[in-house]
């Protein structure tokens, strides 16, 4: 009972988490970053609760240019585990692990200070597509525990959307990403026009602390 009470009172404060006002706060694109393609972004639709807010263009690198995917949440799939997810990335109230119970407690994390899932591909020099621990695999949706891979694709392994965009299907609960479609029978949304704006993770991540609050926990 214990437990349930306390994983009821994480649910309501983690609906109360909020994102940060990107339009009034982040940087518009530049001359630079207005030029870089923006993928077609393909999605099934069991996670349409998490839309793509925003994608940050970041041209800091002289040798790759990264966009930054800014997710609202990432929802596993059995709701208990859910919680404490979501808890661990606000508070680092838990230490996830690939093996049952799959947490346990620890207050000695941070965690991010958001709910919200950013993950990060890459464009390099050599006309490829790179993810870096944003890489599916064979993984499909509702895999319990969604592995973080890495590869790097040539631009020529992708489907190609309207305007020459490359099309790119989010294949897990977690976001993980691929140029194959890992769930072909399910209904699909397609981010086609997401906000974009300027900015590395970093400065992503302080417009996120800058909302931050353990709601008065002491945790």
């Amino acid at each position: 009972m214990r437990k349930t009470t306390f994983f009821l009172l994480l649910s309501q404060i983690v609906l109360s988490c909020s994102l940060p006002n990107f339009e009034t706060e982040a940087e518009p694109l530049g001359p630079a970053e207005e030029s870089i393609t923006i993928p077609i972004f393909r999605v099934p639709y069991a996670d349409y609760a998490n839309p793509l807010k925003a994608i940050f263009v970041d041209v800091s690198n002289p040798n790759e240019t990264a966009l930054h995917l800014v997710w609202k949440d990432e929802d596993h799939p059995i709701k208990l585990f859910d919680y404490a997810y979501d808890a661990d990335r606000w508070w680092g109230l838990f230490q996830l692990s690939t093996s049952p119970p799959f947490f346990q407690l620890d207050f000695d994390s941070d965690g991010f200070h958001r709910i919200a899932d950013v993950e990060t591909i890459s464009y390099t020099s050599s006309n490829e597509i790179k993810f870096d621990s944003t890489y599916s695999g064979s993984q499909k949706f509702n895999t319990l525990i969604a592995v973080h891979h890495s590869t790097i694709l040539n631009i020529s392994d992708f489907e190609i959307g309207n305007n020459d965009r490359p099309i790119i299907y989010i294949n897990t609960w977690n976001h993980m990403m691929s140029n194959i479609d890992n769930n072909p029978r399910t209904r699909k949304i397609n981010y086609i026009d997401v906000p974009l704006y300027k900015g590395t993770r970093a400065d992503i991540q302080t417009m996120f602390e800058n909302i931050w609050t353990d709601f008065g926990l002491n945790l």
